[in-house]
């Protein structure tokens, strides 16, 4: 008898579940979050070019720190072969 009655209580709680999920799923919510609506910006030729000059630099920096930390690491491996 012990185990009819928790088979019982162990679906009502099941059903139970179900309803809370279905119940919380199915509600829209209160207030809809609003997003903040942004103008293009105008973008002008010279910043359009400022910019890209910037990454160019940008890039030409990169590439001679890797080329000088090349450098060192073939220092190094000379170094360690003689």
């Amino acid at each position: 008898m012990k185990n009819f009655t928790k088979n019982i209580c162990i679906k009502c709680l099941f059903i139970l579940l179900i309803l809370a999920l279905f119940s919380a799923c199915s509600e829209e919510p209160k207030e809809e979050i609003k997003q903040p609506e942004s103008q293009p910006k105008q973008l002008s030729e010279d910043n359009v070019l400022k910019g890209y000059q910037d990454q160019m630099q940008k890039a030409k920096d990169m590439e001679k720190k890797i080329l000088e930390d090349a450098e060192k690491q073939k220092k190094a491996i000379d170094d360690l072969t003689k």
